[in-house]
């Protein structure tokens, strides 16, 4: 005698449907375990990556506003760069009125002149690298300017193509 699985249906109807009940509420219960599993590992991990984030954004001065944002539960990384940055905007004002009240803000330093306004005709016949090499070697106050020979030469022909103006300056 052959059994096949539509015979056993049809002469056992009440065991056949007891045995795919407990398959499917064993397959579900094992499905429901596994999903609930891996959803917490993600979402775990989601909250890691999310807080790195947020930390990544360390900034000195910030650090009660910072850590506060990170572990939260909410705040993505960019919402948190928006936040900091406007904290760290509000500390520059108020420390900015602190030294204007108290009178302690730093002196401006005031740009040497350009190779335009030095009227050098000696030299008018250099290009304007050689112009700015022999500046940066007779003037000290060029090298305590600037932090280098190539940023001096590139405010100079920034200059002199009009890219660059120096505030406070009479233009003529």
């Amino acid at each position: 005698m052959t059994m096949t699985v539509a015979s056993f249906k049809a002469e056992y109807p009440a065991i056949a449907e007891a045995l795919l009940a407990e398959g499917r509420n064993g397959a579900n219960a094992e499905g429901i375990e596994k999903g609930r599993t891996e959803g917490i590992a993600k979402g775990a991990e989601a909250e890691r990556a999310r807080i790195r984030g947020v930390l990544d954004h360390r900034m000195a001065g910030h650090e009660e506003l910072i850590d506060r944002l990170a572990f939260d539960g909410t705040t993505s990384p960019d919402a948190a760069a928006a936040q900091i940055l406007k904290a760290e905007k509000a500390a520059r004002v108020t420390t900015l009125g602190n030294l204007l009240e108290d009178g302690k803000v730093p002196a401006r330093v005031k740009p040497s002149s350009s190779i335009e306004d030095r009227g050098a005709e000696s030299d008018s016949h250099l290009s304007v690298e050689d112009r700015c090499k022999a500046k940066w070697d007779k003037d000290s106050n060029v090298r305590d300017e600037f932090i280098d020979l190539a940023s001096y030469t590139a405010f100079e022909k920034a200059q002199a193509a009009g890219q660059i103006r120096i505030l406070g300056k009479k233009s003529a």
